[in-house]
């Protein structure tokens, strides 16, 4: 997108553009090339508000002509499929749907042990549900004490903003509606040819990542750059890609804030994984609104063959599991990684800052647990100005006044709380999934 989004601020009709920076292949041919410009249309939007009409906001985009690098245009039917990397969902006919903001992991423990009651309402909506009802009959008594707990409650965990507020940068997956026969098709990007030299030195190069003590993991080296570590941090910090934050208390609680609050950590840190015994020397990463999700890439020098090649294993955090062991989250990776070395492929082309793009096939190595082709990327980087390309913060429009704020607080936590989280609603929903796990169980 290179106009920003809101479903507090705009209206519909409002005028969206969008640049695609990945080319678009249709048959044995490119549709858009990178570079080619999208003009589309703010169809409608609803934005929660007070949280008395709409929990959840939407937005509903779609783009009804592109406009090629040669200036030619013409007419396209296409609607939004997914948000790259963000805490929002998107229907099937392209509405991009908001976050239920009361919905957190503290909610859900205050209230799936409760069973509803004639008070469930009023306590609801003076915010003394669970844990906070418990510490209210036994040691604060009275209305000051219910306001001195809601206010504690307010301080330690925030409420995530409800709305939608999509800046310049963001990177949306489409889907084409209607398209006319008449369009022209560009031949796809031709591949480098890697000097036989450097090719043979990577595939004979070891492709497992580790963890400190050892254990592997599901990276890989899929990736390699041939250029200076200045041309390396450039062409990312082009692309839009931040340099992840060290392990520090800071960075771990900034974390674990992000992730309660439903919201982005450009920084975030990443875990250490080790290649032949080495830290990385540079760790790069891409997100939006949501700390869960991320593209990233870990990269190593290394010497090939007299010449420096900087190697790079990049995967797409999908989601946060836990390690019961250690007692800690641990972030889930799309198991399609060729996708991801796809997508460093195209934000480095799009950067500018690669002269091309070859491939060196690597039939031996093994790869348990995820899907690729075992080839390697190798691009060629050159000089380029770091001028970002990514995500543009602008003011945020629409902030919510402070009393309003607190007034949706409360009626969006007295609905989540009355309609979802309490023993019976739980009931429903875990007969519901075991419905769903028995239809999709294979035949004895």
């Amino acid at each position: 997108m290179t106009t920003q989004v809101s479903s507090v601020a705009s209206v519909p009709g409002l005028d969206i553009q969008a640049e695609v920076i990945a080319p678009v292949r249709f048959g044995d041919g490119v549709l858009l090339p990178a570079g080619t410009v999208l003009h589309g249309t703010v169809m409608n939007r609803h934005a929660t508000g007070l949280g008395i009409v709409h929990e959840r906001a939407s937005v509903w985009l779609e783009f009804h002509e592109y406009e090629l690098p040669n200036h030619r245009v013409y007419p396209i039917i296409a609607r939004v499929e997914k948000v790259d990397n963000a805490r929002e969902s998107v229907t099937k006919d392209g509405k991009i749907r908001g976050i239920l903001a009361a919905d957190s992991p503290q909610q859900v423990l205050n209230g799936v042990w409760t069973v509803p009651s004639r008070s469930l309402f009023q306590r609801a909506t003076i915010g003394l549900t669970g844990a906070s009802e418990k510490a209210w009959r036994s040691y604060a008594p009275g209305p000051i004490g219910a306001i001195g707990l809601f206010g504690l409650r307010c301080a330690l965990f925030r409420l995530p903003d409800p709305e939608i507020r999509l800046p310049a940068g963001t990177e949306l997956q489409l889907r084409l509606v209607n398209l006319p026969t008449d369009v022209p098709l560009y031949e796809l990007p031709e591949e480098i040819q890697v000097p036989e030299r450097i090719a043979s030195a990577l595939t004979a190069l070891p492709v497992e990542v580790t963890k400190p003590e050892g254990a592997p993991v599901k990276d890989i080296i899929n990736v390699a750059f041939d250029g200076t570590a200045e041309q390396v941090q450039n062409a990312f910090l082009t692309a839009g890609w931040s340099t992840a934050e060290d392990i520090t208390k800071h960075s771990v609680a900034e974390e674990y804030q992000a992730f309660t609050q439903k919201r982005g950590y450009a920084r975030a840190p990443a875990s250490l994984l080790l290649y032949r015994n080495r830290e990385p020397d540079f760790v790069f990463e891409k997100s939006l609104n949501n700390v869960m999700y991320r593209h990233h890439i870990r990269v190593w020098k290394e010497d090939v063959n007299g010449h420096t090649v900087w190697v790079g294993a990049a995967t797409h955090d999908i989601g946060v599991g836990a390690d019961l062991r250690k007692v800690k989250f641990t972030h889930r990776i799309d198991r399609a990684i060729d996708e991801e070395r796809q997508k460093v492929v195209d934000d480095i082309a799009y950067s500018g800052c690669s002269t091309g793009t070859g491939y060196v096939a690597r039939p031996d190595i093994k790869a348990p647990g995820i899907m690729t082709d075992k080839r390697l990327a190798y691009l060629e980087l050159h000089s380029c100005e770091a001028t970002r390309r990514g995500l543009t913060f602008s003011t945020p429009v629409g902030r919510t006044a402070r009393l309003a704020a607190i007034a949706r607080r409360i009626i969006l936590e007295s609905r989540q709380y009355v309609e979802r989280e309490n023993s019976v609603f739980w009931m429903y929903r875990v007969t519901k999934w075991t419905r769903a796990a028995l239809r999709k169980a294979p035949p004895a």
